[in-house]
C-alpha cells in the first residue's frame, strides 16, 4: 500500500508539472498569436516569414536643399542610430524658411510590410520674396538694359513678405510695366529657382503644419515604440 501511495503522489507530482509547463507554453503561444504576427488588420504566421526587417522611409525637405534634392525619398533601417540622424534632421527643418517633412517606420515580413508609425505631413509654405541670381536672370534673358539690372540688383538685401509690395518695387526701380508678363512673373521668380520647385510639388490647397518640438518629441516616442516593436517579434 505504501508503494501504491508514493506511486501516487509521484504520479500526482508529475502530472502538476505537465500541467505547469502546459500553461507557460499555452501563455507564450498565446502572447505570439499562436505563432501569428497581429497588428491592425494585418495577421502574418511567423512560421512562414524567411527574413524580418525594418525601415524608416522619410521625405525632409527645406530651403537649405539642392535643386534635385528637394523632396527626394530616403530609407534608413529602423535603430537607434537613424532615429537620432532622423532627429537631428528635424531640429535643423524646424529652422527653415520653408520645408515638408513625412515619414513612416514599418517593419518587412518577407513581401509584406506593416506600418508602425507614419506621421503628419509637416509643412511650412514659402511666404518670402527677394531679388535673387535667378529672378535676374531671367529678367536679363527677356531683355532689361544694364541700368534697369543694377536698379534691381540693389533690392537684393530687401526681404518682402507681402507679394504685391515687392512687384510693386521690382517694376518702380527696373522701369517695368506693372502688367502681363512681368505681374505675372516676378511674385513667382520672387521666390527663387528652389522656392518655386518647392511650390510646384506641393497641392495649392496644402496648409501650413509648422513643426514643433513637441511634435519632435512625439516622433521619437512613436519611433522608439516601433523599434521596441520590432526588436520583440525578431
Amino acid at each position: 500500500m505504501k508503494q501504491i501511495d508514493l506511486l501516487a503522489k509521484i504520479s500526482s507530482l508529475i502530472t502538476a508539472v505537465v500541467v505547469l509547463l502546459l500553461f507557460f507554453k499555452l501563455d507564450n503561444i498565446d502572447k505570439r498569436g499562436g505563432n501569428f504576427y497581429e497588428y491592425e488588420n494585418k495577421k502574418i504566421n511567423l512560421l512562414h516569414v524567411k527574413e524580418i526587417s525594418a525601415g524608416i522611409d522619410y521625405i525632409i525637405t527645406s530651403k537649405e536643399d539642392e535643386y534635385m534634392e528637394l523632396f527626394s525619398k530616403h530609407t534608413l533601417p529602423l535603430t537607434a542610430n537613424s532615429i537620432t540622424t532622423i532627429l537631428q534632421r528635424l531640429e535643423k527643418v524646424k529652422k527653415s524658411e520653408y520645408y515638408s517633412a513625412e515619414l513612416v517606420a514599418y517593419m518587412m515580413f518577407d513581401g509584406d510590410k506593416v506600418e508602425l508609425f507614419h506621421s503628419q505631413r509637416y509643412l511650412k509654405r514659402v511666404e518670402k520674396y527677394r531679388v535673387n541670381e535667378y529672378l535676374l536672370k531671367v529678367l536679363k534673358s527677356h531683355g532689361i538694359d544694364d541700368f534697369q539690372y543694377k536698379n534691381i540688383k540693389m533690392l537684393q538685401t530687401k526681404v518682402f513678405t507681402d507679394k504685391e509690395k515687392f512687384l510693386d518695387e521690382v517694376v518702380s526701380v527696373g522701369k517695368l510695366k506693372k502688367e502681363g508678363w512681368c505681374q505675372e512673373n516676378i511674385p513667382i521668380l520672387g521666390l527663387s529657382e528652389n522656392g518655386i520647385r518647392f511650390m510646384n510639388s506641393i497641392d495649392l490647397e496644402d496648409k501650413n503644419k509648422n513643426l514643433s518640438e513637441e511634435d519632435i518629441e512625439t516622433i521619437e516616442s512613436r519611433l522608439n515604440k516601433a523599434l521596441s516593436t520590432y526588436e520583440n517579434i525578431q
